[in-house]
């Protein structure tokens, strides 16, 4: 099998082991003139690439681009809130799909973007 070396493919082929990664057209060129020429070469690198295929479904990448794409999404809600002293908590457990969520406060958080309270 001979892939663009770009992810997902980068990702999860093995170059020369359980696949090829072409930079370019002369690569191309070079790994699939190799598997035409002798399908030997074919059989051999067969075996491993069907492990290295497993790698490459959809369940597997899909997350990424999931992230990717959260990531890049407009998010067209932003949630603050204030917490000074001991007097509150922020809530951790929520879904942050499509908003953004900023706290003033001096409490540190993994979900909240947290800016100093003065």
């Amino acid at each position: 099998m001979v892939l663009s070396d770009i992810p997902p493919y980068s990702d999860c082929v093995k170059n020369y082991k359980t696949g090829y990664l072409a930079k370019g057209t002369s690569q191309w060129v070079k790994y699939l003139s190799w598997l035409i020429e002798s399908p030997e070469n074919e059989r051999k690198s067969g075996s491993s690439q069907k492990r290295g295929i497993g790698e490459l479904s959809h369940r597997k990448q899909l997350p990424k681009y999931e992230t990717l794409f959260e990531m890049l999404s407009e998010k067209n809600i932003t949630v603050y809130t204030s917490v000074i002293g001991d007097k509150d908590h922020l809530m951790e457990d929520q879904n942050t799909k499509g908003a953004n969520f900023v706290a003033f406060t001096d409490l540190q958080s993994e979900m909240w973007e947290v800016r100093r309270a003065l």
